[in-house]
């Protein structure tokens, strides 16, 4: 199996939440300035008043991202309050290897590792960057890697790429753990492609209350916003257009509505440029003729407004003109391939270029070929395959998938989900290139003939899916060749892979479990909760019946509204659960009992419904009642809404100390190492606001019994807040490690009746929701947090444990746990 890894463009912003700095003065070769944040950036022992978070160390190995590693045994010096050395090892950001640096650790993972940066360069590597390019590197979290030069950063994820194939028992070329160097493809050079060619952005749009302008540019670790005045990555025509359309939102007459704007969308694409303006109020006419104006002043762009949903995208500029963007197909044979302004393409186009080669060339194509071209999205790879073979049959599901008007005469498109449907492979079929999601595409593999002359496989997550389907796919298979192509400053690999067929093995390996698809969801406008009681507790056939039919339309509800982030949890209380799994399933699983003023209600079900519609959330709600019929009674059911700007009805932003991106599973799931893997342990309570008693209190004394401030949502430094503030209750760490959970809550309610917050936390340990129960209603220390005081009281009160979905999709289909 041949394979091409490139820069994992794809991902673009590197999450560094949890970070304790809010504010960055300058950064240059060696240092981080700090001078100005010192008492958010590091934090003081309560007895020695000197930092208790700064090391020095050595730097001695790289992660999979290329981050700096030191471990306890790298630390040179004792912390500086005199406690004993770290003993879990720290990815510290800002670093090289070999270089000797004091750091900051920011986070902790349980057990696992730390998170620091380096702020002091002692001893400086030769590739070190002296003068990264970007004027905001540090602040924006784009591109991680910019200070190191760029053949360090292509040899060291080529040997990042080798140690993960070898630890993984990945054997490439027959007969050998290493990977060649000569393999490598670094066709752009040490500084040529790293800048200028990035075709497609999102930038966050936050109004900044202080400056009293409307800051258009990226995440940043160190403050709620920042102005992006020139990004380098981005193609030439566009690099300075994050300042451009500040000035035109800063520029609004309707003053309400620079609050409301929470995103632009950028696609560059061969015929146009084009830009979705995500806002979250109607915008004044007289505004909408401010970016009519700004439109005609910029050479070839289209504006598109986007009130809520995708569907809601509607063309504003041009006004007389139905504009079709596109991208030339690679090869001499070009095409036009038609996409919307929210479709995915590869961002660097140069890189794609040389992507497409390398597959082809992989792929060794021929006259008499029959290919299968998998997760082909709009095209890129289907029209070159297809000028070197017989017939190209391109499968995807998605709003940009292959058209099917003038494919030519030897390609075929089928569009249906590869996650839920298998393939009938055609007889002729002798060759398969694959380029799924991140998500990867374990399914197909598994289903897969061994009979393939070639396999490729296109993979942005070399690390989690690619490793995942390559130990599926070889012992069908012999593994051939990797490859590697590079271009930009991010910290990521994308790795194309390539087989040949091993005859007739048959494949072994266990199937890793898949967890329930509303757990993890991040950013869902409206939820449907329902609690029942289990009408029969000693014949449960009616309750698995249910639940086949629920699991089936909530997937026919997602085939069908594919962009509209439906999920959906199934949960069961310890009586239930023990008797469908047995009683070794879930072992911290137990009743809800009472906790301070926290009344219990343990229900025996629970049935959590979200989405970005409440019509699909309500459809899904009709089925499931139906679905479970007289086998269950229906003890609540609340409907929950995303409230202005994702607040709570007290008017601040909630679930601010949520994991996000890809640390939600590490506190939400357990590993797939347990016996319930992918499975999560739930608590529900619902809260009820007293709003008339919370508007008498003034904003100051909110912000000081919430711990953050209400405009901003910046939290107040711990010597300033008080110790009974809502996030002084729910911080919490306990040995060192972080008890952080998944919040899933929204408000529900009536305006002229009850309302107020269901709260939902799923968690890899019953024991982190537990340790915030205690501490926030006071058995802890005897200290009450103030929410419950001044502002809600909970009303009702259960312990649930989410099954995997296999595991819950084995449980009703009567098989063997």
């Amino acid at each position: 199996m041949y394979s091409i890894v490139r820069n994992r463009i794809c991902r673009f912003f590197y999450g560094l939440s949890g970070e304790t700095t809010r504010n960055i003065s300058s950064i240059n070769n060696n240092n981080i300035n700090t001078s100005n944040n010192n008492n958010n950036s590091i934090k003081i022992g309560r007895k020695s008043k000197k930092p208790s978070n700064v090391f020095h160390g050595r730097i001695s190995d790289y992660n999979s991202e290329l981050q700096g590693i030191v471990t306890a045994e790298d630390v040179q010096e004792r912390n500086k309050d005199g406690s004993a050395i770290m003993t879990k090892p720290t990815t510290v950001l800002n670093s090289l290897l070999g270089e000797y640096v004091e750091f900051r650790v920011f986070s902790r993972y349980g057990d696992h590792f730390n998170e620091a940066r380096a702020y002091q360069i002692l001893e400086k590597s030769e590739d070190r960057v002296d003068h990264p390019r970007c004027q905001h590197y540090g602040l924006c979290t784009g591109c991680p890697l910019m200070h190191m030069k760029h053949s360090h950063q292509i040899q060291h994820k080529y040997q990042q790429l080798a140690k993960l194939y070898r630890d993984s028992g990945i054997i490439i070329n027959d007969d050998s753990n290493l990977l060649d160097s000569n393999v490598i493809k670094d066709e752009n050079g040490d500084t040529n492609g790293q800048f200028g060619y990035r075709r497609r952005a999102r930038f966050s749009v936050r109004y900044d209350h202080q400056s009293k302008r409307v800051n258009v540019g990226y995440n940043s670790p160190l403050k709620p916003s920042f102005q992006v005045n020139e990004c380098p990555i981005l193609v030439e025509s566009v690099q300075t257009l994050p300042l451009k359309l500040s000035d035109l939102f800063t520029s609004f007459e309707d003053k309400q509505i620079r609050d409301k704007l929470s995103m632009v969308e950028l696609t560059v694409a061969d015929n146009t440029t084009s830009i979705i303006i995500r806002h979250l109020k109607s915008i004044e006419q007289i505004d909408i003729e401010k970016i009519i104006e700004f439109g005609k002043s910029e050479k070839n762009l289209s504006i598109y407004l986007q009130p809520s949903n995708l569907e809601s995208i509607q063309q504003l500029y041009p006004q007389n003109e139905k504009v079709k963007l596109y991208y030339l197909s690679h090869g001499d044979d070009q095409r036009k391939i038609e996409i919307g302004p929210a479709d995915f393409i590869q961002v660097n186009k140069q890189v794609n270029k040389l992507m497409i080669d390398q597959a082809i060339e992989f792929l060794d194509l021929n006259k008499n070929d029959f290919v299968y071209d998998l997760f082909c999205g709009s095209g890129n790879f289907t029209f070159p395959i297809a000028k070197y073979c017989q017939q190209v049959v391109a499968i995807d599901y998605a709003s940009n998938s292959l058209a099917k008007p003038n494919l030519g005469d030897n390609v075929v498109s089928l569009n249906y989900n590869l996650y839920e449907y298998s393939i009938d492979y055609d007889a002729k079929c002798n060759k398969i290139l694959l380029d799924p999601p991140r998500s990867g595409a374990e399914k197909v593999c598994n289903e897969m003939p061994d009979n393939f002359e070639r396999i490729v496989y296109i993979s942005c997550d070399p690390s989690g899916s690619l490793i995942r389907d390559l130990k599926i796919l070889k012992s069908k298979v012999v593994l051939k060749a990797i490859d590697i192509t590079s271009g930009d400053c991010t910290e990521k690999c994308e790795d194309i892979n390539t087989s040949k067929s091993a005859g007739n093995n048959k494949n072994n390996n266990q199937t890793m479990s898949i967890p329930q698809s509303g757990i993890l969801l991040e950013h869902c406008k409206f939820g449907i909760f329902i609690e029942a009681m289990v009408n029969n507790c000693k014949d449960y056939s009616g309750l698995k019946d249910g639940c086949k039919k629920f699991v089936n339309s909530l997937e026919s509800l997602q085939k069908e509204y594919p962009n509209e982030k439906l999920g959906s949890v199934i949960s069961f209380n310890h009586n239930v659960w023990r008797s469908l799994a047995g009683n070794d399933s879930a072992p911290e699983l137990k009743p809800f009992r009472q906790i301070g003023t926290a009344p219990a209600t343990q229900r025996d079900m629970f049935i959590h419904i979200q989405s970005l519609r409440f019509d699909i959330n309500f459809s899904l709600a009709l089925a499931a009642i139906k679905a479970f019929g007289t086998s269950i009674k229906v003890a609540e059911e609340i409907h929950g809404f995303r409230w202005v700007d994702e607040r709570d009805l007290s008017g601040f932003i909630d679930g601010t100390e949520n994991p996000t991106g890809e640390k939600r599973p590490l506190f939400g799931l357990l590993p797939q190492t347990d016996k319930d893997a992918m499975g999560s342990y739930v608590l529900v309570q619902r809260y009820e606001h007293d709003l008339e008693k919370w508007g008498k209190i003034s904003v100051e004394d909110q912000q000081q019994m919430i711990g953050r401030t209400k405009k901003d949502s910046v939290e107040i430094d711990p010597s300033k807040r008080n110790t009974t503030s809502h996030v002084s209750r729910v911080d919490l760490e306990e040995n060192g490690v972080s008890l952080k959970i998944i919040r899933q809550s929204l408000p529900y309610g009536d305006a002229s009746g009850v309302h107020g917050l269901f709260f939902i936390a799923y968690s890899a340990k019953l024991h982190s929701i537990e340790k915030q129960l205690e501490s926030m209603f006071g058995v802890t220390d005897g200290k009450i947090d103030d929410i419950i005081t001044g502002l809600s009281k909970p009303v009702t009160g259960s312990y649930y444990f989410a099954p995997s979905l296999t595991k819950l999709k084995s449980i009703f289909n009567n098989e063997q746990n």
